[in-house]
């Protein structure tokens, strides 16, 4: 849950901390962050290095269905329910998803460069000129899209 106004959070953690059972309904009630809001204050499995470093230290730190005080962090004030660890199996496909998100927007050139691989590996060929144009320009050489788009306002289209 995220609070701008300290005060407004200290009412609310002790709204928590009296009964942390109605965590998710006073986060759905109570939170600015409308993405967990909408989950009951869920932000599913936190891998360390992923958010604000106040915030998991809070976390990290918090035993299970245990509540923070009020924690500030660069996004705001947070009140922070721990739960009990999922099962690393349930979780590992969005743990996969999330790493590789993560890689791929450090160094896009990985994805373009995964797609060329498997072009090649499976001998894929386009019989429409219209649809090879696109994959070779827009996901096989994007850095052609940035060269055209900054002369001019080309689209990277043919015309």
């Amino acid at each position: 849950m995220i609070k701008k106004r300290n005060k407004k959070a200290e009412e609310i953690q002790k709204e928590v901390s009296k009964d942390p059972s109605k965590f998710g309904e006073i986060a759905k009630k109570e939170s600015m962050d409308t993405g967990s809001a909408k989950k009951d204050g869920e932000l599913g499995y936190v891998l360390k290095g992923q958010t604000d470093k106040d915030f998991e230290k809070a976390l990290f730190k918090l035993k299970d269905g245990e509540v923070s005080d009020v924690v500030k962090s660069s996004f705001g004030y947070h009140i922070i329910k721990a739960d009990k660890p999922t099962d690393f199996n349930s979780e590992k496909q969005s743990l996969k998803e999330k790493l590789v998100d993560q890689k791929v927007q450090k160094n896009p050139k990985l994805l373009t460069d995964a797609y060329k691989d498997l072009l090649k590996e499976y001998d894929v060929d386009f019989k429409d000129r219209d649809i090879k144009s696109v994959v070779e320009d827009k996901i096989l050489n994007p850095e052609k899209l940035k060269q055209g788009g900054a002369q001019g306002g080309q689209s990277g289209m043919s015309q």
